[in-house]
């Protein structure tokens, strides 16, 4: 019975050393760019590999691209917005998303949007 005990101690142990190990590495994956992730996650939810994302498709690159960190996609994901997202991406109304309609809300995203202040109402009095 003592040797039983002992291997099962071992094998906890074992399991929660394992991920202290692991981080050991180095994060090769981290110094990828964001529109090679982009890349790699549109090619991963391209399942019939015809270069675009259908609606089916593009829920599991938002679902992905919201466990990668994107934040806007996290919004989509939590707010379950599939239908509009993939609306506003399908810049062509062609009924897919390809890679380069993707590029484009990239490049949109990282622009910082400028607010004009809107200008101030003055209110005379009549005399």
């Amino acid at each position: 019975m003592s040797n039983v005990k002992t291997l099962t101690t071992i094998a906890i142990a074992a399991l929660f050393a394992a991920p202290a190990f692991a981080q050991d590495q180095q994060p090769e994956a981290i110094s990828e760019t964001a529109p090679d992730m982009t890349a790699q996650n549109f090619t991963a939810a391209d399942l019939d590999q015809d270069g675009s994302l259908n609606a089916d498709e593009f829920i599991t690159f938002a679902i992905t691209r919201a466990e990668h960190g994107d934040e806007a996609f996290k919004d989509v994901v939590m707010g379950g917005e599939y239908d509009a997202t993939f609306k506003a991406h399908d810049a062509d109304a062609s009924g897919g998303v390809e890679v380069s309609e993707l590029a484009v809300h990239e490049t949109e995203k990282s622009e910082p949007e400028v607010i004009e202040p809107e200008a101030e109402e003055v209110i005379t009095p009549d005399l």
